[in-house]
């Protein structure tokens, strides 16, 4: 069973999730498959959703407090509406989820609309613990939640270099929030600076990315977070998302 820190989780969404937002591109999807044989991987990739699933297998270590299958995710307004439907699936094929937990398990931890699926075969028996250290180094294309943003907003970078920016913006009037979508590409300039291009755009928007690592309540994390360049040229709808952009990994 997964033994998850609530002060530790509370950290981590402070830092990477953007309140109530909602995303609406695929849920990503993380495959932890170092333990079962290819006819098994490829029955579970066929058996779930691709139309709201993007499925990334890795052949990572998993963590050595998850002895039994498990997903990892963390907290949104469709939580359950893109959990239950997975572990539905999955039971069809005889992968009964023991543990659906927030946020982390030992050195993983997950942002919105990322969750980690951890899945072993029959009879699985769970070899003694090293202490050899989990390395995992955080792809570029990914979700960075935003720290100081006016509004809530979240940082897609996808591939081939195309970026999403989804800002939600609480209307008192109604009680909820009004989202806004602004699309565009993306380039990494001499691996130190993150540029963003947008058509309207006079000015590109310029962030410095910076590697950090961090000590947390019951461990640390390290992670990638872009920092904006300031310029004064910016009208003020890009001011507003000129903002600094982070994700992060307990470990």
């Amino acid at each position: 069973m997964i033994n998850v820190k609530c002060l530790l989780a509370l950290s981590i969404i402070i830092s990477l999730t953007v309140g109530l937002s909602a995303c609406s591109s695929k849920t990503q999807l993380h495959f932890y498959a170092s333990n079962l044989s290819k006819e098994k991987i490829k029955e579970v990739i066929t058996t779930i959703d691709n139309d709201h699933y993007n499925i990334k297998v890795n052949y990572l270590p998993f963590p050595n407090d998850i002895n039994d299958n498990a997903i990892v995710y963390a907290p949104s307004l469709n939580s359950q509406e893109v959990i239950n439907p997975l572990i539905t699936s999955l039971s069809k094929i005889g992968f009964d989820i023991s543990t659906a937990s927030l946020i982390s398990a030992n050195n993983h931890s997950f942002t919105e609309n990322n969750i980690g699926l951890f899945l072993l075969p029959d009879n699985y028996v769970q070899p003694p613990i090293t202490d050899k250290r989990f390395e995992y180094t955080i792809p570029l294309v990914n979700e960075y939640g935003s720290t100081d943003c006016q509004h809530a907003t979240t940082l897609y970078l996808k591939e081939p270099n195309e970026f999403l920016l989804e800002i939600n913006r609480w209307n008192e009037k109604t009680d909820a929030y009004i989202e806004e979508f602004i699309e565009g590409q993306w380039v990494l300039l001499t691996n130190k600076v993150l540029q963003l291009n947008h058509s309207s755009w006079q000015t590109p928007l310029k962030f410095e990315k910076r590697h950090f690592e961090r000590n947390e309540i019951d461990g640390s994390s390290k992670g990638v977070k872009f920092i904006p360049i300031d310029d004064v040229n910016f009208e003020t709808d890009q001011k507003a998302i000129h903002c600094t952009y982070s994700i992060s990994l307990a470990v």
